[in-house]
């Protein structure tokens, strides 16, 4: 079973990472592709990092992991958004059952 994650756009992610860091290390120069790494290393054969703006616009998040990224039924899906509060962001779980084993 493969877990994907959805992550919101590159962009907002960087500009939250960096708020986080900023509030421990005032001043400090912040490179943000770094911070966005630390998501990316944790990529394997198993677990698949993407942001939204890595699916096809218009096309819904299931469908497209499926057609371009070989999810499957039975798959863990994560689509996580941006809530307002950098600490707790949503967290959707999608259903894949409806999905090609």
């Amino acid at each position: 079973m493969a877990s994907f994650y959805v992550l919101p756009p590159r962009a907002l992610l960087q500009r939250q990472l960096r708020s986080i860091v900023s509030a421990y290390l005032p001043g400090a120069r912040i490179n943000e592709e770094v911070l966005l790494e630390l998501f990316h290393n944790q990529a394997d054969d198993q677990h698949f990092i993407l942001h939204r703006e890595d699916l096809p616009e218009g096309m819904a998040p299931l469908e497209a992991l499926e057609l371009f990224f070989g999810a499957e039924a039975g798959d863990q899906i994560l689509q996580i958004s941006s809530s307002g509060n950098i600490e707790s962001p949503r967290v959707k779980a999608l259903d894949t059952e409806k999905l090609v084993a």
